[in-house]
């Protein structure tokens, strides 16, 4: 399996895993993976994934796209340990080893037919008219689906028509229930699930029967659901126990099988096929129809949980661009419900270039994003090893929150500590520059509750927090001077008494009644 790393403004070391076909590359939200920076166009890039081939192409970029160093103005091939630049973002390629699938089949015991056999069938143009034969071999192509198809809706359409091409079925339906209701409690007492609670998720004819209709008996599915087992009527019209039904009499049914989709004991849904009869004997078929509803049962359960999965994935990719990596991975699950806010204590950062405006008006764009690109890269690596979570860059400020999502105990302490990081950090990267290019980072720090949590949907989600103490720390970074480090009072008492402080006094913050007080972080006092 191909997987790129991604390293660029709100990245560090992020891995995506690459599905076969086309991943779209760029800053619009509808891209597969959404690249920041000023020189990255809305489509900047495809990458296609075709087995063992991997290659990247430039889709009418502004900037371009390069390999190893290089532009390129065609489709260009791939190979591990590639590097793809695009715009303040770089990508390596990298390439594992694909975890296989394996599907146990589980047949009766009465079962002759051999393996090698059900291969054979596979490669024959028809199957093999035997019932026991085409039988296993419908199992076989069920496997297959299973491990191949896309979707649930995709899985069941073709386990519908599997079963039309080998009962010769007039029609198959295959109804559900609901994920929300498909629990222990519904298979505790088998007839609460009726028609009722199902829903029809695919119906498949033969004949010209109006696709919206759904020809199906009430009675027969009450009576498969109450036993809990396959149900094979011969002749419905004759079957005193259902030819009074409305459903039979109007759709003039003749052979029914009706098989519950069950897992576990837990019921998923049904599988409802009508037959004309013929010479072809009833029970191996049966047998095959209860037995694919039994896999199709569990099918259902993966394609489930795959498709939650790929949703987690999605929302680990866009949870990553602010919690690191490791942090995203394991909150995508909990959050995959969808956008949520909670109320929290929370210490906030906010570190702010000085001096960047001016220096902007002299220096020429690449250069300047080259400058962005370097501090978003550094203030995000600080950020996440001292436990906290990156809100937002805008502009030459980075906004960070401790203490959410995920508390430690000690978040105040964390913010000082990463505030004192950054600012020898940012110094130590401004040593590099020429002397005329150099800035001083300021920054402002506070503690308070706060709302906190995901805001938005698919198209475009991010985490932040909102509250008062959201606005001192911001006005805070405005009160600092150059290569200071302003703190509230309440970021001290959380702290502790293990850092050197200098008073600051009382100072009134714009937009704020209260004045607030204040001091200036010098360092953390080294232990007794």
């Amino acid at each position: 399996m191909w997987q790129i790393v991604l390293n660029g403004p709100g990245y560090l070391d992020t891995p995506y895993e690459l599905p076969e076909g086309v991943t779209l590359l760029g800053r619009g939200d509808d891209n597969g993976i959404v690249l920041a920076g000023a020189l990255v166009s809305r489509r900047h890039a495809r990458i296609v994934a075709d087995g063992d081939r991997l290659f990247v192409e430039d889709i009418g970029s502004r900037n371009g796209t390069g390999v190893n160093g290089v532009c390129i103005d065609r489709p260009v091939y791939l190979a591990p340990g590639d590097v793809i630049d695009i715009g303040e973002n770089q990508l390596q390629v990298r390439r594992r080893d694909p975890r296989r699938e394996e599907t146990t089949i589980l047949v009766r015991r009465d079962a002759t037919v051999p393996l090698e056999r059900i291969q054979q069938a596979r490669a024959l143009d028809a199957l093999d008219q035997r019932p026991e034969v085409a039988a296993l071999v419908l199992l076989y192509r069920v496997s297959e689906r299973l491990a191949s198809a896309p979707s649930l809706e995709r899985f069941l359409e073709e386990v519908a028509d599997l079963v039309l091409e080998v009962a010769r079925a007039r029609t198959v339906v295959v109804q559900l229930v609901p994920p929300a209701t498909a629990s222990a409690e519904d298979t505790a007492e088998l007839p609460a699930l009726t028609e009722r609670r199902l829903e029809p998720a695919v119906v498949r004819h033969r004949d010209g029967t109006i696709a919206r209709e759904v020809p199906i008996s009430r009675s027969v599915i009450e009576e498969c659901l109450r036993t809990g087992v396959a149900l094979c009527v011969e002749d419905l019209a004759t079957d005193a126990r259902f030819a009074s039904s409305e459903s039979v009499v109007h759709y003039g049914s003749s052979q029914v099988i009706c098989a519950p989709l069950s897992r576990g004991g837990i019921v998923e849904g049904l599988v409802y096929v009508t037959r004309d009869p013929d010479d072809a004997p009833l029970r191996p078929l049966v047998d095959a129809i209860a037995a694919l509803a039994h896999l199709a049962g569990s099918g259902i359960e993966q394609q489930r949980l795959r498709e939650r999965a790929a949703a987690e994935e999605r929302l680990r990719r866009k949870l990553s661009r602010f919690l690191g990596s490791g942090l995203a991975a394991e909150l995508a699950g909990d959050l995959a419900e969808g956008a949520r806010m909670a109320e929290c204590e929370a210490t906030l950062l906010f570190a702010d270039i000085s001096g960047f405006t001016p220096l902007t008006e002299r220096l020429p764009a690449p250069r300047v994003v080259g400058l962005l690109d370097e501090f978003y890269r550094r203030m995000a690596r600080i950020v996440f090893a001292h436990g906290g979570t990156v809100d937002k860059f805008i502009g030459d400020e980075v906004m960070a929150i401790f203490g959410a999502p995920r508390r430690h105990g000690d978040d105040a302490a964390r913010a000082l500590r990463a505030a004192l990081a950054m600012r020898a950090e940012f110094e130590e990267m401004m040593a590099r520059w020429p002397a005329a290019e150099r800035c001083q980072l300021k920054i402002g720090v506070n503690t308070g509750r706060v709302l906190a949590g995901t805001v938005g949907g698919d198209e475009r989600l991010e985490y932040t927090a909102i509250g008062d103490a959201v606005n001192v720390a911001a006005r805070l970074v405005s009160e600092a001077a150059p290569g200071q480090i302003v703190v509230g009072l309440p970021t001290l008492e959380a702290a502790g008494g293990a850092f050197a402080v200098r008073p600051l006094g009382m100072r009134q913050i714009r937009g704020r009644r209260g004045a607030v007080e204040v001091a200036e972080l010098l360092g953390e006092e080294a232990a007794a």
